[in-house]
């Protein structure tokens, strides 16, 4: 008998006996909307929409990430440095953030969003099925929900079509499984950094002013924009107190306003 045919059988009854890669994929440590931080073996399939850039950016470190999150009154969690890797290697080439400020603002929305980077998923679409049914249209599948999920709670089927075929080219993959936003960490993010791309940074008083009002009214506009919020004014709070921690001048006027 060849020698190599006991070791070719051993090595398919290690295999079948092994975990499937999917499950891998699924796993979460941390409950629902906790990101399970497998930076290594949670990477996006034909995540190649944008350009990766030539060099690598630092555009915060993980000690200037955690003083956010503890200043804004949030816990660190286990997952900060795969959260702060995922933020300078995605930040430019995904959401084409190109600066501090700019990174100020979208963090603002990205912390009163998941409460600190704990919760990817909308609670109250979590435990009440018609808050969750609100969001349904024709382009969704009759059994799944297109509720707030990801760094900056993705909504409604046409934002789930929209950033999937940005980002993996066929927008179906995120239509036929919405729960991947919040279930891996890399799509959490990427899905952020299409919407800050797409829906906010190209509004008009956003970059060419750097106005944090226009990037509320973008992101929530129709709720939080027609009076004094008090949402809104977290997340001015939010905002104000990331740029201290970048180092970065406060704005002369502390209007809050969108």
């Amino acid at each position: 008998m060849n020698i190599f045919v006991p070791l070719i059988l051993a090595a398919i009854l290690y295999i079948q006996s092994a975990p499937a890669f999917s499950n891998v994929l699924h796993y979460r440590p941390h409950g629902p909307g906790r990101p399970d931080g497998l930076l290594n073996w949670l990477q996006p399939p034909r995540l190649q929409s944008y350009p990766t850039p030539t060099q690598s950016t630092t555009l915060i470190s993980c000690s200037e990430l955690r003083q956010i999150i503890i200043r804004n009154g949030y816990t660190a969690g286990d997952d900060l440095e795969a959260h702060c890797q995922i933020l300078n290697r995605d930040a430019s080439r995904l959401g084409r953030i190109q600066t501090r400020t700019e990174l100020a603002m979208f963090l603002a929305h990205v912390l009163l969003e998941t409460g600190g980077l704990t919760q990817f998923e909308e609670h109250a679409a979590l435990v009440d099925q018609q808050a969750a049914a609100r969001y349904a249209s024709p382009l969704g599948r009759k059994d799944k929900y297109y509720f707030g999920r990801g760094c900056l709670q993705l909504s409604w089927p046409e934002n789930y079509k929209d950033a999937s075929l940005a980002l993996y080219g066929n927008g179906n993959i995120l239509i036929d499984d919405p729960d991947w936003v919040a279930r891996d960490i890399n799509v959490a993010w990427a899905t952020a950094f299409w919407y800050w791309r797409e829906r906010v940074r190209v509004v008009s008083g956003v970059i060419d002013s750097m106005d944090f009002g226009k990037t509320i009214r973008a992101i929530n506009g129709q709720i939080e924009c027609s009076g004094l919020d008090a949402t809104a004014q977290k997340r001015f709070e939010i905002y104000w107190n990331i740029l201290a921690v970048f180092g970065l001048p406060q704005p002369v006027h502390r209007n809050i306003s969108c």
